[in-house]
């Protein structure tokens, strides 16, 4: 009788030895898949960001900045150039002169007119502008690049040509492109750099909403050519009534 019970309480030991056994490997296991259920927090997570970078990279026109250089020909006043502030705040990158631009140049000296059929181009290889002087205007027809462009009848509002037509600083030359390929943030940045420069898109409203209209070179040049002769002829007009005005006067003395 003795026997039995001692072989009974020997039985009973060793159950409780298994049982605890199964329960610390049940807790490991716990332990194991917390780990893995944070691991794969962190894959989530890991992975979300990629995709969330990738919603950038593949954005809206205007989430993805045009790449702006410059030619930098050395010529114009550090305070007053326009090419020159752009560097300095880091929004324009300068092209050595020995190297091959894929992009669009901009001269005034060359057949074809800039318009969005360019936009593809200057989304993958930069748009750049030649910095010299107006008053080097040999050295700008002497100047000849692959993918270059000019721009139409728009109105300079800088310090220097205020007023005059074409004679566009190398500031307002690039945002008029940026404007037109529907960049506006980016024109906006640039053009902030001056106090005067927002007045651009003011005063050249009723044009650079025509042009952006333009697909193609021969669009922007008929928009120009339809603009000049409407403001040729309400020139006349103009011209007529003052000259009606001086007879009135003269017969009414």
């Amino acid at each position: 009788m003795n026997y039995q019970k001692g072989q009974l309480k020997k039985k009973m030991y060793l159950l409780k030895i298994m049982i605890s056994s199964n329960d610390e490997n049940d807790c490991t296991n716990n332990e194991e898949n917390i780990v893995n259920d944070d691991q794969e927090e962190l894959t989530d997570d890991k992975n979300k960001l990629c995709y969330d970078h990738e919603i950038i990279n593949n954005g809206s026109s205007d989430d993805n900045e045009i790449k702006l250089f410059m030619f930098d020909y050395k010529e114009c006043q550090n305070k007053k150039c326009s090419c020159k502030k752009l560097y300095r705040f880091k929004k324009i990158k300068k092209v050595q002169m020995n190297k091959k631009f894929k992009g669009i140049v901009l001269t005034p000296f060359c057949e074809k007119y800039f318009s969005i059929d360019d936009k593809y181009t200057i989304e993958n290889y930069g748009l750049s502008v030649v910095d010299c002087s107006w008053k080097s205007i040999d050295l700008l027809k002497r100047i000849k690049f692959s993918n270059q462009r000019k721009l139409p009848y728009i109105i300079a509002v800088n310090s220097i040509n205020y007023g005059k037509p074409y004679k566009l600083s190398c500031l307002e030359s690039l945002a008029f492109c940026l404007y037109v390929c529907n960049y506006n943030k980016q024109c906006n940045d640039i053009l902030n750099i001056y106090k005067w420069s927002v007045n651009f898109t003011n005063l050249n409203k009723e044009l650079l909403d025509t042009y952006k209209l333009c697909n193609t070179h021969d669009e922007i040049k008929n928009a120009e050519e339809e603009f000049i002769q409407k403001y040729l002829h309400e020139k006349e007009q103009n011209k007529k009534i003052d000259e009606y005005k001086i007879i009135y006067e003269d017969d009414y003395i």
